[in-house]
């Protein structure tokens, strides 16, 4: 009985051995899909910006032309 017991525990332990290994690798998966979406999203953003801020650029040149043209 306690042989049976000791070896039923040495096959819990591995088997919860290798579920957290599995566990691990999966979570190492995910995280790097996650930062690849952080990466592809931080870059989105960033051009966005870029666009925005050169389109908003144009306008205030273009207001400024339209202004100094009115003026004269």
């Amino acid at each position: 009985m306690e042989l049976h017991d000791e070896e039923s525990s040495h096959h819990y332990h591995q088997q919860q051995q290798f579920e957290s290994s599995n566990n691990l690798r999966l979570r190492i998966h995910t995280e790097k899909e996650f930062n690849i979406n952080i990466i592809q999203i931080q870059s989105w953003i960033l051009s966005t910006i870029v666009m925005v801020s050169k389109l908003w650029m144009s306008i205030r040149y273009w207001h400024v032309e339209i202004i100094i043209c009115l003026g004269s």
